[in-house]
């Protein structure tokens, strides 16, 4: 049944109120809905809104979990919800509506999406509509956006964080080492400040592995 629904507002007397989806329509609800009570003041003004489920609502100790999140870029209205991205589509013949912003992978395994004629990668835009006071428009290096787990296609805002340039290199499963034919031995290093460290040979590959990641975890660091 959850999934056919938009909103779940959750009560600190275990109360729930469920609104159905196809009921739910954008100009119906304010943009800000950060009081709950004034939600479903709208929400029960509107007889198009059928409300599956009511019980007793204590309006002045209820808190609501509507993870919903709006901002404006490039004269253009964002959603984000439910961990998908939407923008809203004005249209004076038909009815306006949200449409889903999709994308594609880019050359370089990220995906990314069209605004008004400007690509954007998706997990820039997470993080901004998340953070407004975060400069999207800063490409330079050191404003990049790091997937904390190393994968692409976990744009969750979870697995962002705003990094520099050497910490988003930092965040890659590099090996650390490599054998020395000359010596016999494996070399461990290590890269920082855009020079390799070096760290010292070892006879096999799991004390060079370890060299590296002793010493990642004392130099590739994010604070």
């Amino acid at each position: 049944m959850l999934e056919d629904l938009r909103y779940v507002v959750e009560f600190d007397v275990d109360d729930v109120v469920l609104v159905e989806r196809r009921h739910l329509q954008r100009r119906h609800l304010p943009r800000q809905m950060e009081n709950t009570s004034i939600v479903f003041r709208v929400l029960l003004h509107y007889h198009s809104f059928i409300l599956t489920h009511i019980k007793k609502i204590d309006f002045d100790n209820c808190f609501h979990s509507i993870s919903i999140m709006e901002c404006e870029l490039e004269g253009r209205t964002l959603k984000y919800e439910d961990e998908k991205l939407f923008i809203w589509r004005e249209n004076k013949t038909r009815n306006s509506y949200w449409r889903e912003l999709k994308g594609a992978i880019n050359s370089c395994g990220y995906r990314q999406v069209d605004i008004n004629y400007k690509l954007y990668l998706l997990h820039r835009l997470v993080y901004y509509i998340h953070n407004p006071e975060w400069n999207i428009h800063d490409n330079c290096r050191n404003n990049s956006i790091d997937h904390i787990d190393r994968d692409k296609s976990n744009n969750t805002i979870e697995n962002l964080r705003v990094v520099t340039n050497q910490q988003n290199h930092f965040n890659r499963n590099a090996k650390g080492y490599y054998f020395n034919k000359a010596r016999g031995k494996y070399r461990a290093l290590i890269g920082l400040n855009g020079k390799l460290k070096h760290l010292g040979y070892y006879d096999n590959t799991e004390d060079a592995r370890q060299a590296y990641l002793n010493a990642k975890q004392e130099l590739h660091t994010y604070d």
